[in-house]
């Protein structure tokens, strides 16, 4: 806000809420002057108020329609009339202002601002159709910045679903709840019946699980307080640390390996329930950014509906889950993606464009261990 503030002292000119017809014919005429319109950005600033019920609002009910704002997020590119402008309306009409601005930069495509007359626009639509809504809302979450640019390419996107989502929450909901050898019903009432104790014992595995509980009782702190400062993708990026710091703990606790020594069974359990753990409080935390592929996650698990609130994001709160209420075959949560036209297709041209092949080649799926 450098940059408002500089604006304000130092360069701050009357505004002039009109344009001539000859320049604007289809705005807003000045009442009593035909030959002029009303300056577009005038004109649409008040859209907020309109839209929130003003000037129709009930004597005591000022607010119901939403205003003012908490956050108010804008473009950077707007910053000017949303920061210098809009207070000014609102305070000439002693309303009052937005309680905080959040203004974001923006997408790019080659490190260039998307412009259709250079051609440009990238076209979502046929990633959308591939991957689904949520992944592309991961990754424009996850990727995207607050202060600065990103880039957008559906190569790139390709890249990260596999790395983030296939391979990371995709590759974790398989090693927990597939193989035969154990249960995550089992490791749950374990710990609810009281016949494993979590604590440091000296044993490396054991003691392994009890740090990273510790770390995930403090996720769901640490997401909320990005959140409060409107930053969702280091909110993001905090959940899928801990997805990729569970893959690399059930990685080096090995419990395929485990479960064939004698007397394992509650070493095993140990660990898947640790893993468990992991994947339903990150289940919870991505709600906001992936609402259907995160209840399909928690539908996995068998977390019920009631048990899925924040306030559910701490560990051994929920001593229920375990059990599946749905299954999604081999590919499981985030099957391979087709790599072809997804790498081929041309920024806004709406086309797919093959390699040539016959069939799409999905992308090679993450081996398990077990």
């Amino acid at each position: 806000m450098n940059q408002v503030v500089d604006w304000v002292t130092n360069n701050l000119e009357d505004l002039s809420i009109s344009r001539p017809v000859s320049r604007l014919s289809w705005g807003i005429r000045v009442p009593d002057d035909e030959s002029q319109t009303i300056y577009v950005w005038v004109d649409a600033l008040i859209n907020y108020l309109t839209k929130a019920g003003y000037p129709n609002w009930p004597p005591g009910l000022e607010h119901a329609g939403g205003w003012p704002a908490d956050v108010h997020v804008i473009g950077k590119d707007i910053l000017r009339f949303h920061c210098i402008y809009w207070p000014a309306l609102l305070l000439a009409l002693d309303l009052p202002l937005p309680k905080r601005i959040l203004s974001h930069a923006h997408w790019t495509m080659e490190k260039k601002k998307m412009s259709k007359s250079i051609g440009n626009v990238v076209n979502p639509f046929y990633a959308m159709e591939r991957f689904g809504i949520d992944t592309m809302r991961f990754y424009m979450v996850h990727n995207g910045g607050i202060s600065n640019d990103a880039d957008y390419s559906n190569g790139w996107l390709t890249v990260e679903y596999k790395k983030h989502l296939q391979n990371g929450v995709g590759n974790l909901s398989a090693r927990v709840t597939r193989p035969k050898q154990w249960s995550l019903r089992r490791a749950v009432q374990s710990y609810n019946d009281g016949t494993m104790r979590l604590q440091s014992t000296g044993e490396q595995i054991n003691d392994s699980c009890v740090e990273h509980l510790a770390r995930l009782d403090k996720l769901a702190s640490t997401v909320d307080n990005e959140m409060l400062q409107l930053n969702p993708s280091h909110a993001l990026q905090k959940i899928m640390g801990l997805i990729g710091e569970t893959n690399a703990f059930i990685s080096n606790a090995e419990p395929w390996v485990v479960v064939k020594k004698p007397d394992s069974e509650a070493l095993v359990d140990r660990i898947i329930l640790t893993a468990g753990e992991s994947l339903r409080i990150a289940g919870i935390l991505l709600q906001p950014f992936m609402p259907e592929k995160a209840a399909e996650l928690l539908d996995l698990l068998g977390v019920e509906n009631d048990k899925r609130t924040f306030s559910h994001a701490k560990v051994f709160i929920d001593g229920t889950y375990g059990t599946a209420f749905r299954t999604f075959g081999k590919e499981g949560i985030f099957p391979p993606p087709m790599l072809d036209d997804i790498m081929d297709m041309k920024p806004d041209s709406g086309k797919k464009h093959s390699s040539g092949n016959k069939k799409d080649r999905p992308l090679e799926v993450l081996k398990q261990d077990f």
